[in-house]
């Protein structure tokens, strides 16, 4: 799993250094000579650099695979070290620790039986007593431990995907998610009118793994299929739920890929599509 995990952190970092910081710069007004107001600069969507906007995305694939730590300095044998193992404030919540902490050993005192009796099954001397065990009395006990997350199960498979691993390439696979407005289509290799493009010219929502989609594919055991579902569904159900408009850029009824089965998708789910518009609307929408 840790290899799966350096292996998905890596394509992220990929896709991070490719995003570029994207905002709509203001336009301003101008006054002509006879009075009368206008745009002196219509507004515009200014794009930055490649990895200007990635920030974000790094900072999740930091927490997917952190970056290994320098190993701690020997403490000389006359010293009496002390070892804080209080949680840090800034630790991330839900965060699954990748190592588990070494089990105390055997036998008695050991304090390791994890149910609350002794071990080899001796009955605690303060049992029904109402006296607190030194355990109770432990300011530390039971702190640091966060709820173990179920792993993904990937639909209509018994696949599975590690929890965090994957809502973070959910997140990471959805753009512009605050639109109003869905483009779908094809991405055509990168061609002029791909719906990626379009996307981002028109600031519709879309979803998009780019290049790193083979590697996160091989990193998590998954085909397309699998992608699909893992995904690929997801992302239409959110933008179904919220009644958004959907666009092609390509007509979707002559695919053969994931854009024809994005497009029956939807119509399973109450959409109906305008081929001359080549957009797809509720069913309670007007066409």
């Amino acid at each position: 799993m840790t290899g799966s995990r350096a292996a998905l952190a890596q394509a992220l970092h990929s896709i991070a250094d490719q995003i570029p910081m994207v905002h709509i710069e203001p336009g301003y007004t101008a006054v002509t000579p006879d009075g009368a107001v206008g745009f002196g600069a219509p507004p515009h969507l200014a794009v930055g650099e490649a990895g200007s906007g990635g920030s974000a995305l790094h900072s999740i694939a930091d927490r997917v695979a952190p970056p290994a730590a320098a190993a701690a300095p020997p403490v000389a044998a006359h010293v009496d070290a002390h070892v804080d193992v209080t949680p840090t404030a800034d630790a991330p919540a839900g965060a699954i620790d990748d190592v588990a902490p070494d089990a105390a050993p055997d036998g008695p005192g050991s304090g390791g039986a994890s149910n609350g009796s002794e071990p080899d099954g001796q009955t605690s001397e303060n049992a029904g007593t109402g006296e607190a065990s030194g355990s109770d009395l432990d300011p530390n006990a039971g702190i640091g431990t966060a709820p173990v997350q179920a792993d993904f199960q990937v639909p209509g498979t018994t696949k599975t995907i590690d929890y965090v691993a994957y809502h973070e390439t959910l997140a990471a696979s959805v753009h512009n998610a605050d639109a109003l407005e869905v483009m779908l289509g094809k991405w055509d290799g990168g061609k002029p009118g791909n719906y990626v493009e379009m996307g981002e010219a028109g600031g519709y929502e879309y979803f998009s793994l780019g290049a790193e989609w083979d590697p996160i594919k091989k990193a998590q055991g998954l085909d397309d299929s699998d992608m699909f579902n893992a995904y690929n569904m997801p992302f239409l159900d959110d933008a179904i739920a919220s009644g958004k408009t959907f666009h092609f850029s390509h007509d979707p009824r002559f695919d053969e890929g994931a854009l024809f089965r994005e497009f029956k998708y939807l119509e399973a789910s109450g959409y109906r599509y305008d081929p001359v518009a080549m957009t797809a609307l509720p069913r309670s929408a007007r066409l």
